[in-house]
């Protein structure tokens, strides 16, 4: 043991951390649940500070540990100590070698960023959940400096978070873009603005991610155009859920287009999009034209769309009449099938035989949920 570690670990543990009393959050008017999930939160830092750690998870907690949902901690300044020493402690001490480093439903400042971006820029972090945190462009800047600093990244998530400035979502898209290993990307519930370059700076660069979730996002119309244009060149990405966006049949149509020359995605969530009919048409015709042998030959066939009600795309697909098409995934109240086209020729005439069966737990375990 270092004589630094040795001195570092005879402070925190000498060290006497009080919790902020009651009386300082009842005077602000919070309730019994915030406040226990406060106290669990300061208990958890202390931990954090005086012992070895692989990883940092910090969220709204109760006594036994349970997820405390309709609690969001908001900063305080009677806080930020034990949040300097969480920092101090990731910085000097040589065993706190954490990969994991997630905060959900706490807010985040400035002052915060600044001391924890310092600490993890010496860490080799794989995975990075931040989520609910209410932080503005300094918290996607704060995001990119960490990524830079750690190309041991696999995996970024930054749900229920602000996306909607246009300079730092540049920075954090050249920080993307510059990343050799980053493979999971979500995004559920971010807000991107007006301005349609937002987005596009940060999609356009996923080099080398293969899983990107935009569920909830409304990035409307235009937003589907740099969907679109993402998928037309072909890149890496292998699953992408645009679910909940309120796209229409235009929007999909615009989606289907950039889908239509891609090769390796396998599956398209548009689950919650009211794309009606001409847009699942439109959709299902990018995967596998059947106006004539070479548009089907043409085709992606690798890709699996999920929409939520099979009915009326069985019936588009039952239309089908030549080559062979690629397996389609419909989803209903959390049943899964597979509808699977097998096609033989026999006197000249074209037969179809359907096989429709559940796989419900299968394709729950392909879902990233981060």
């Amino acid at each position: 043991m270092s004589v630094k570690l040795g001195v570092l670990n005879s402070f925190f543990r000498r060290k006497k951390f009080e919790l902020v009393p009651h009386s300082h959050w009842q005077a602000l008017d919070r309730d019994v649940d915030y406040i226990r999930a406060v106290d669990n939160l300061q208990s958890n830092l202390i931990n954090y500070i005086r012992r070895p750690c692989r990883s940092i998870d910090l969220q709204p907690v109760d006594e036994d540990g349970n997820s405390i949902l309709e609690v969001h901690i908001h900063h305080d300044a009677l806080l930020e100590k034990l949040w300097k020493y969480l920092a101090i402690a990731l910085i000097h001490r040589d065993d706190c070698n954490i990969d994991a480093f997630r905060i959900m439903h706490i807010q985040l400042v400035p002052q915060v960023m600044s001391q924890l971006e310092r600490a993890l820029r010496t860490k080799r972090l794989k995975t990075l959940f931040l989520h609910d945190n209410n932080f503005g462009w300094d918290g996607i800047v704060f995001v990119a400096e960490v990524i830079k600093a750690n190309k041991t990244l696999t995996a970024l998530s930054l749900n229920f978070n602000g996306m909607d400035d246009l300079d730092s979502a540049i920075q954090l898209g050249e920080a993307l873009g510059g990343h050799p290993f980053l493979e999971s990307l979500s995004f559920r519930h971010c807000t991107f603005g007006s301005d349609p370059m937002t987005l596009r700076a940060i999609v356009t660069a996923c080099r080398s991610v293969k899983f990107l979730d935009l569920r909830n996002t409304d990035i409307g119309s235009e937003g589907a155009a740099t969907v679109s244009e993402f998928l037309a060149t072909n890149p890496l990405v292998e699953t992408v859920n645009l679910s909940t966006n309120s796209f229409n049949a235009l929007d999909a149509a615009v989606v289907a287009q950039g889908l239509s020359t891609n090769t390796k995605l396998r599956i398209l969530y548009m689950s919650n999009n009211p794309v009606l009919e001409d847009g699942k048409k439109a959709l299902l015709k990018a995967i596998f034209d059947t106006t004539s042998l070479n548009a089907a030959a043409a085709s992606n066939h690798t890709c699996e769309l999920i929409f939520d009600q099979p009915q009326s795309v069985r019936e588009y697909a039952s239309s089908c009449i030549m080559g062979d098409c690629n397996t389609i995934i419909f989803t209903s109240d959390l049943t899964y099938y597979f509808l699977h086209f097998h096609q033989y020729r026999s006197n000249g005439n074209v037969n179809k035989q359907f096989h429709r069966s559940g796989h419900e737990q299968e394709e729950k375990d392909r879902v990233c949920h981060p």
